[in-house]
């Protein structure tokens, strides 16, 4: 079922040109939406992020000189720092962010960042995920599938973020166009280990990511669809691994979206309607943030890969509106 915040969406542009106005306007996007004023930094802000479940992360947004903006996630304590990512300044560019009280998506429209040769730090993400009612110490949610009520278990602490490191020849291998983030070095970071490695098995990737090996030549371009070509709308689990090297593991839900089970154009726009607790349906409006257009092996482009769709607008289904885990439409 796809998870929705309490506070909605805010979507705004920011300014490309211009570093200082570039940080002024996310700051005051994130405020708007529930992100708490935390401090000044130098050359920018920092902000606090609470998700609907009271887990916390922090978020810093300054200028690196004229050129560049940088932002940092961290843990609300200030113990675990993420790595810093960086987005380009230059003429004639608009940034769009699509954020709600614990979660931002920022990038620049028509640009993925796969073409590492010419496109890079165009893109950044990062956020808090729901978690499983009962590894917070809440009751689960009723039709909840897969309820573990574990009291070992308790998450505390759980966040994470990419995007690009400032090197022309890096491009971060972001959700902007792979659903496995950390095929660069720094790339990625999250609460565990902080900070990503090269092509390492342990960083963080929404599922499914792909279909099975197929005779030893790499992943499936076989997509899964319904029977009229469309692609299954599915949760999008996001998970990360405990050490260098090790398997990814779930740890929660992105909040305001779901995933298509397979590629789709960059910034596609569809509407569903989605149930009201009390009553009635709503409409909702997504743009897909994920694609990859190009093919090979580094990359993993094709149709194979699958879209993550991002909610759009301020409309809030009151108490948070529920839908089917698999659903057309």
């Amino acid at each position: 079922m796809i998870v929705f915040s309490d506070s909605g969406c805010v979507e705004a542009s920011l300014p490309g040109d211009d570093a200082s106005d570039c940080v002024d306007a996310l700051m005051d996007a994130l405020v708007a939406i529930g992100w708490t004023y935390v401090s000044s930094v130098t050359g920018g802000h920092k902000l606090e992020a609470t998700s609907k479940q009271d887990l916390q992360a922090r978020l810093t947004v300054a200028t690196d000189g004229s050129t560049k903006v940088k932002l940092t996630m961290m843990s609300a304590d200030e113990t675990a720092v993420g790595q810093t990512f960086r987005l380009k300044i230059a003429a004639s560019q608009t940034y769009k962010v699509i954020a709600n009280e614990c979660q931002a998506f920022i990038w620049l429209p028509g640009y993925s960042d796969e073409d590492f040769a010419g496109n890079w730090d165009h893109n950044w993400a990062a956020g808090i995920p729901y978690v499983m009612q009962t590894e917070v110490n809440l009751a689960p949610i009723a039709g909840e599938c897969g309820v573990i009520d574990n009291d070992a278990v308790m998450t505390e602490d759980c966040w994470w973020s990419c995007g690009g490191g400032g090197a022309s020849t890096t491009a971060g291998a972001t959700f902007r166009w792979t659903l496995t983030t950390g095929r660069f070095t720094g790339s990625a970071s999250w609460n565990y280990n902080v900070t990503a490695g090269f092509g390492s098995a342990h960083t963080p990737r929404i599922f499914p990511t792909r279909h099975a090996q197929v005779g030893g030549i790499g992943a499936s371009h076989d997509p899964t669809r319904w029977a009229d070509g469309d692609p299954l709308y599915l949760d999008p689990y996001i998970g990360w691994g405990d050490t260098v090297g090790g398997h990814a593991r779930f740890r929660g839900q992105l909040y305001d979206a779901f995933l298509a089970s397979c590629d789709q154009p960059l910034e596609d726009e569809v509407q569903t309607d989605e149930p009201k607790i009390g009553g009635g349906d709503a409409p909702v409006n997504w743009i897909n943030y994920t694609h990859a257009a190009l093919t090979g092996p580094l990359n993993e482009g094709g149709s194979y890969n699958g879209s993550l769709y991002l909610r759009r607008g301020p409309v809030v289904l009151t108490g948070g509106g529920k839908r089917n885990y698999l659903y057309h439409g």
